[in-house]
């Protein structure tokens, strides 16, 4: 019966693991959505007449510079 018990402070500790674990991934995630919303804004809200190749500020004439 001792094996099946856990003690108090092995709970604690794989409490403060997990709880450091999520933390770490969310912080992940945020820092991924930052770089995503940052190019797919410039690109799309910012300005979305350097996609378009026949316009006369395409990106062809962007990588002349």
């Amino acid at each position: 019966m001792a094996t099946t018990m856990k003690s108090a402070a092995t709970d604690q500790a794989t409490q403060h693991s997990w709880r450091i674990l999520a933390i770490g991934m969310l912080a992940v995630r945020f820092v991924q959505g930052w770089i995503y919303w940052g190019g797919g804004s410039r690109r799309f809200i910012y300005g979305p007449q350097k996609i378009n190749p026949a316009g006369h500020s395409g990106l062809r004439q962007a990588r002349q510079i």
